[in-house]
């Protein structure tokens, strides 16, 4: 089998068929098909159920799936190798991460990153999906995830940064909690905003609300939009748990923001396969080692 046909088969599987795949890889339809074709002949294997346009993965598709991303991900990683010797990083950075983490402190890792290493291309997926990073790192997809931890699993290790730290944001016509910390058990009495079940942000909440024995908690809206859930709490809808940055937007707009006993915090930090980094990625980590640790920031918003 060649390294062509190993790219095509995956871009099939993450672009959902044959047709959006071609776009992605810039070849014809014919010429992918005929190279998915091939490589099925050569393993003696079908790969994919053809459902009209749709294709899903086979058992044998399973099975190819993460050892083909993993001889992608080796041969960008010799590529990078070479590139670094040749005098300049370049490429692309795949990094896996939550929608919370992402806005801090990926964004600041980022913004640092970028200006040091104007030549290599990040791309970030989104991993608060089943398995999440786990899934997504671990089967080759993504080189890195900044993540909540623990995310660590067979295969992969964890380097921590920091904490995240949560806090009570409260509609603004709500009664003055004072200079806080209140009781997490307060949750039991106030209407929540949330993330759908499944998510790193809903698991959160379910945690802080099982820490305080609260068990029939009043959800009254729940939304996977999460950059709204500052202005609906402004709007006073409900309240909601919100990390540090979204609780700073939420009192700008005019909400009660308040410290929880206990604190509601997590460790924060990045994940990544036993084996070679790329050049790009032990770059990142050097330097999320070297601004860290990430946490409180300051005063409470």
């Amino acid at each position: 089998m060649e390294r062509r046909q190993l790219e095509y088969f995956v871009a099939v599987v993450d672009q959902g068929g044959f047709g959006r795949a071609s776009e992605a890889v810039h070849v014809t339809q014919p010429s992918l098909s005929q190279a998915i074709a091939a490589l099925e002949k050569d393993l003696g294997v079908t790969l994919f159920h053809r459902l009209g346009r749709k294709v899903k993965l086979t058992a044998a598709g399973e099975a190819l799936l993460a050892p083909a991303r993993q001889v992608l991900r080796d041969h960008a990683v010799a590529r990078a190798a070479v590139a670094k010797v040749r005098g300049g990083y370049d490429g692309t950075l795949d990094i896996a991460s939550t929608p919370t983490v992402a806005a801090h402190p990926l964004t600041a890792l980022l913004g640092r990153f970028s200006q040091l290493y104007p030549g290599i291309n990040v791309r970030i997926t989104d991993c608060d999906v089943p398995g999440g990073a786990a899934a997504i790192v671990g089967g080759g997809q993504c080189e890195i995830g900044v993540v909540r931890l623990p995310a660590a699993t067979t295969g992969l290790q964890a380097i921590a940064l920091g904490e995240q730290e949560f806090f009570l944001v409260l509609p603004p016509d709500s009664p003055d909690p004072g200079p806080g910390p209140v009781e997490l058990s307060v949750l039991a009495e106030l209407p929540l905003i949330a993330t759908p079940p499944g998510t790193a942000s809903r698991k959160r909440l379910d945690d802080s609300l099982a820490i305080a024995n609260v068990t029939e908690p009043r959800i009254v809206v729940e939304t996977i939009y999460r950059a709204t859930i500052p202005k609906l709490v402004a709007a006073g809808v409900g309240a909601s748990l919100l990390p540090r940055h979204m609780a700073q937007e939420a009192a700008e707009l005019g909400a009660r923001v308040v410290a929880t006993t206990p604190a509601v915090a997590h460790e924060i930090g990045i994940v990544r396969r036993e084996g070679p980094l790329s050049p790009a990625a032990r770059a990142f980590i050097d330097l999320a080692l070297e601004m860290a640790p990430f946490g409180a920031e300051g005063e409470q918003p």
